[in-house]
């Protein structure tokens, strides 16, 4: 694979802007006595938000998530090339990026290194995070085509010291609200899986099983996503077509079939084409190897500057796509492959997370859950991510043929009035979608 730590410019949003509060000194825990694990204890800092100017750092941090995503996808398609993949880079993200707020030292660098946040303050990429996520929301309308709900939370063990400025960012950039509670308890995991399919409207039903008596704190990013087709399929035109998987066997999937004008590119190695939702600021972007090319073998081509070539400012064409429905649900914990992209000591005696409490802490998981389903109207997708802390063309265009009946790339996007802008909130790699 390339180098993802090349700084390309790989895309910007418009974002607007976001201003924190910030307190001094210790939040004391001890002597609150013994709560209720029906009502978790609220910390008591709240969300706060200030809108004013922006700081100029938007490229920047499109950037940085970019790289951050392309790389974290390279990573967990070797992991299991011959098997369907399905996470949300920016669920991560954020879960990090809470985290990277309790970091010092060693750890704090590599966790910028791992988040390509080298160029960015603190305070630059809770900001332009925040930017981020409201922008997205903003696109949600009630009954519109477009939903999206980002949340973020903490479960903090009621025997744990936290900071008072590592919880005055989480509530002013993240808007994740503090709850202290007896974290190993049953209840407790309960109250976190109960949260978590609140926020994603049931598709991530539970993202911990057990926590134990190590564990003093859960940092938690849910993301709800909906949306409908511009130009919806006909489901009179689904039918059962062969695909062929990357063992050569074929199997019976409905591929959906329609035309029009698209967003379309195509190269020696492989077809892309753009579906947009709604008014098309977000839309799920498919890359399509040619036949005899492999997944694998675009893989080894992945880095931002190809990325960029391959999906950003798609020419309009006309033409025609079959795309099989498909229903997806993936899970992991993303240690190892944050390990290998360097975040080993985040998880060793040695990390420093002293900007969050005073007490030796270190990662102990990163549990990560994602589903998807694509039919005829649109797209249906959500995620959870649980951070887990214990002690220590030329002018007359021939219409195009897409038929997604090998196994594809995919990736749902968001961009702004420039389409060369890029938020990857979902990406895929379908191998079987039956």
């Amino acid at each position: 694979m390339k180098d993802l730590f090349n700084r390309s410019l790989v895309s910007r949003i418009p974002l607007l802007a976001l201003l924190s509060l910030l307190s001094l000194g210790l939040w004391p825990t001890h002597g609150m006595g013994s709560r209720s694990q029906e009502t978790p204890v609220r910390i008591p800092f709240e969300p706060t938000v200030t809108y004013g100017e922006g700081y100029g750092e938007e490229a920047v941090a499109q950037q940085a998530q970019s790289r951050f995503a392309l790389k974290l996808f390279d990573r967990l398609l070797q992991q299991q090339p011959q098997e369907n993949l399905f996470f949300s880079p920016l669920s991560i993200h954020l879960a990090l990026s809470m985290l990277y707020n309790g970091a010092a030292g060693e750890t704090q660098a590599a966790m910028a290194e791992v988040l390509e946040a080298q160029d960015l303050s603190l305070h630059e990429l809770n900001w332009t995070n925040a930017q981020m996520a409201r922008w997205l929301v903003e696109r949600s309308q009630a009954e519109g085509p477009i939903q999206v709900q980002i949340a973020n939370g903490l479960w903090v063990d009621q025997t744990l010291t936290l900071r008072p400025p590592f919880l005055q960012a989480l509530a002013t950039y993240y808007q994740a609200v503090a709850n202290r509670v007896e974290l190993g308890s049953r209840q407790t995991v309960q109250a976190i899986n109960r949260w978590v399919a609140e926020r994603t409207q049931g598709q991530i039903d539970r993202i911990v099983d057990r926590l134990s008596r190590e564990d003093r704190l859960v940092l938690l990013n849910a993301i709800y996503f909906k949306g409908e087709w511009t130009q919806p399929f006909d489901p009179a035109l689904t039918e059962p077509q062969p695909f062929t998987r990357p063992d050569g066997r074929r199997v019976q999937v409905l591929l959906m079939a329609q035309s029009g004008r698209y967003g379309y590119r195509e190269t020696e190695q492989l077809q892309v084409v753009r579906l947009p939702y709604g008014e098309g600021e977000l839309a799920m972007v498919i890359l399509l190897p040619k036949p005899g090319v492999s997944l694998e073998a675009l893989r080894q081509e992945l880095s931002p500057e190809t990325w960029q070539e391959w999906t950003g400012s798609l020419p309009t064409r006309p033409g025609s796509l079959r795309l099989p429905k498909f229903k997806l649900a993936y899970e992991t914990d993303l240690v190892p492959a944050l390990q290998q992209l360097g975040l080993g000591i985040a998880f060793s005696r040695r990390a420093d997370f002293s900007q969050m409490t005073p007490e030796p802490t270190q990662v102990s998981r990163v549990l990560h859950k994602a589903a998807i389903e694509v039919d005829e109207k649109g797209s249906g997708a959500a995620a959870a991510t649980g951070v887990i802390v214990s002690r220590t063309a030329s002018d007359r265009q021939e219409p195009f043929q897409f038929v997604a009946d090998r196994p594809f790339w995919f990736a749902i996007v968001a961009s702004g009035a420039n389409r060369e802008a890029q938020t990857v909130l979902f990406m895929g790699s379908v191998v079987n979608p039956k």
